[in-house]
């Protein structure tokens, strides 16, 4: 497995399969590059080049004691990117993914990115304030790192049945749950409530209004870790001249670290920024039940191309 060494010295770990127009998946919370097994073959085998970074803390990447604000994560996303010198990426961001793909756009703007997908994110803005009234209180966030520090591994059995939504008859076995557990539990303990709380804490509402390259929102409508209503709903309100659509096929909790299904079963939202082009013959993300199609708009934000703020 490769490496490269951020600015601040700590070596994380990426794969790199494939050969053609990059797509970069960033992974969920508590969750490696390993998440990704069932998507890389598809989009490999169909042309793509295939990135999966794993972010400071997670997998086999080093576990510093500092660095898992928002901004630093994003800013080693960046770094990979420089280092493999990628160019008309797609960045694919799952979960906490999510807002490290929309900061990135934020802070490094769209010179090397052509699109983004937001699969289940943790977006706009969970956190509860004067202006953002339906997001979820502090206290909520506290007790759940209080719950982690006081039996991880339960936590993360608790909530299994509930991440793949097995309760709607989907076909997932016991020995998939079991291993992504184990993927969680594999990610360092300490890294767990920084990365949290800062992506609790993350406002990237005026972010998302600036978008003008294509987006894609995908979300569960079973979700029970980011209620479709509070996350993907208002980020595909808050993308400029988004088209919406939404299905409710038996499905799973798209934005939990199980994601191993969510491109493969998963009920899902769906919203288009723009008229989506998909990747040729991929129908988007693998998922068999949709599609999105359509076409390319240009990429860049809207007023701040190649911003760095």
């Amino acid at each position: 497995m490769p490496f490269f060494e951020t600015t601040d010295g700590t070596r994380l770990a990426y794969e790199d399969y494939g050969d053609g127009p990059p797509i970069v998946f960033v992974a969920s919370w508590a969750l490696s590059a390993e998440m990704w097994e069932y998507q890389v073959p598809f989009f490999v085998e169909r042309g793509y080049r295939c990135v999966l970074p794993e972010r400071r803390g997670h997998g086999r990447s080093d576990r510093p004691a500092r660095g898992y604000d928002l901004d630093t994560r994003t800013d080693d996303l960046a770094a990979l990117l420089e280092h493999l010198d990628l160019t008309s990426a797609t960045l694919v961001g799952h979960s906490a993914g999510g807002a490290e793909v929309a900061n990135y756009l934020a802070r490094h703007g769209t010179g090397r990115v052509v699109a983004a997908a937001f699969v289940a994110s943790t977006l706009p803005a969970l956190k509860r304030t004067a202006d953002n009234p339906v997001g979820l209180p502090d206290e909520a966030c506290a007790t759940m790192i209080a719950q982690l520090r006081r039996d991880r591994p339960k936590w993360f059995a608790d909530r299994a049945q509930g991440f793949f939504a097995t309760h709607l008859g989907n076909d997932v076995s016991p020995a998939l749950v079991e291993h992504t557990l184990r993927q969680c539990l594999a990610t360092a303990p300490y890294a767990l409530a920084p990365v949290f709380r800062s992506t609790f804490e993350s406002d990237l509402r005026d972010v998302l209004r600036e978008l003008t390259l294509p987006v894609l929102v995908a979300h569960g409508t079973a979700d029970q870790s980011a209620p479709v209503e509070v996350t993907g709903r208002r980020t595909a309100e808050l993308c400029p001249a988004a088209s919406t659509g939404s299905t409710r096929p038996p499905g799973t909790d798209c934005s939990s670290p199980i994601a191993t299904s969510s491109t493969r079963t998963c009920s899902r939202w769906s919203v288009r920024r723009r008229p989506w082009r998909a990747p040729p013959g991929s129908g988007w993300s693998g998922c068999r039940r949709r599609r999105a199609r359509g076409t390319r708009p240009r990429a860049g934000l809207r007023g701040r191309p190649g911003s760095t703020s």
